[in-house]
């Protein structure tokens, strides 16, 4: 299953560096977000959190 991590980022009305922070790197991140890395479930599963604080 995908998530479209950029689509959710984008309903939150938030920039890479706000989802990212303190979780890993903006550049890493921006990886992730286009499908360069795939990140661990753990990581995965912050950037949820974080994305799900700002999009219900």
């Amino acid at each position: 299953m995908e998530i479209d991590l950029k689509g959710l980022r984008e309903v939150g009305g938030l920039t890479q560096v706000e989802v990212s922070e303190g979780i890993l790197s903006n550049s890493y991140y921006s990886y992730i977000e286009r499908g360069r890395f795939k990140p661990l479930n753990s990581t995965l599963e912050l950037l949820a959190n974080r994305l799900k604080d700002y999009t219900y």
